[in-house]
């Protein structure tokens, strides 16, 4: 029991807390988990069971090492921190440099897959499946439709045509709406359709819709595109 007295007396003196200062500085790490670990539960099956003064001697060395513990594991939380800003990459805005604590990591799975072999092949397999069945002409076809149909991943679908297209899929399926509306007006739908029947037949939901995609594929509205149509249409017929 005198062992929970020599305890007390090493935290509590000066040179005991120099002993213990300088564990914590020399950035051992195994050394710090056992100083950590082991000290209080030394105390604890030292001084299991004592009474009076010995008692009294054991809750404060108790104490003490709670203390111990807490400090203890400050000074890990802070060095750790310092290791870390001290390794980080230096990083420059504008004229200034600053750190970055944590580098930098790209855990980009989809990038990394998607390469532009893969972009190409991607590309090559839903042009020609949208050519082939046109399942845009559905008016809600959706991504999920596309990806089940083509066998490609929903998450991938959805990268290739942000990344290889820059648009989302909403322009995109759109694109090909347009461009079968525009064959249909060419070839002399006009004449016994309305621009709405082309439109819903096209696959668009409504005629303010098939209006914004046109306009943004085409630079005009089908209107106009349908009187320009119109118009060599009559020019190209035979005079009387």
């Amino acid at each position: 029991m005198n062992f929970a007295y020599d305890l007390t007396a090493t935290i509590t003196h000066a040179d005991g807390l120099s002993f213990i200062a300088g564990y914590l500085l020399m950035g051992n790490w195994l050394e710090w988990a056992v100083l950590i670990v082991a000290y209080p539960v030394s105390i604890w099956m030292l001084t299991a069971g004592s009474s009076g003064e010995l008692g009294v001697a054991n809750r404060m060395a108790m104490l003490l090492s709670c203390i111990y513990v807490l400090v203890a594991l400050f000074a890990l939380l802070r060095s750790r921190k310092k290791i870390i800003a001290a390794n980080a990459p230096m990083k420059i805005a504008g004229n200034a440099f600053y750190t970055v604590t944590e580098p930098e990591k790209k855990n980009d799975k989809i990038g990394r897959f998607l390469s532009e072999e893969k972009l190409t092949q991607f590309n090559s397999v839903i042009n020609e499946f949208l050519q082939r069945k046109k399942p845009f002409l559905q008016q809600k076809y959706s991504l999920g439709e596309l990806a089940h149909d083509v066998h490609i991943p929903l998450n991938y679908l959805s990268a290739f045509i942000n990344r290889y297209h820059k648009m989302h899929y909403t322009d995109f399926i759109n694109r090909y709406r347009v461009s079968e509306s525009k064959e249909m007006i060419l070839g002399g739908e006009w004449k016994y359709k309305t621009l709405e029947a082309i439109a819903f037949e096209s696959g668009f939901n409504n005629r303010n819709t098939f209006t914004a995609a046109f306009r943004k594929e085409t630079g005009q509205s089908p209107s106009e595109f349908l009187k320009e149509v119109k118009k060599r249409h009559k020019e190209s017929m035979p005079s009387p």
